[in-house]
């Protein structure tokens, strides 16, 4: 009847610098110096979408890489 499911993505190219893991959910947040760059509303569209549903979002941010993580729970 109940369903979970737990998904974490591991990007370990560029990271994500701390100060600025705030800005990737904000409409354009890190498009400042990267106009040109289709940069700016996909994190924004999954974490909007994943809210209207009730998921759990999560960014983390090291020197190893950046996780996105998400939980969907019906």
């Amino acid at each position: 009847e109940k369903g979970h499911a737990s998904f974490s993505i591991k990007n370990i190219g560029d990271i994500i610098p701390k100060e600025k893991l705030g800005l990737v959910l904000q409409p354009f947040g890190l498009a400042q110096k990267h106009i040109d760059q289709n940069i700016g509303l996909g994190l924004y569209y999954v974490k909007t979408y994943l809210e209207i549903h009730d998921a759990r979002f999560d960014i983390q941010s090291n020197e190893s890489g950046t996780i996105f993580s998400f939980d969907l729970i019906n």
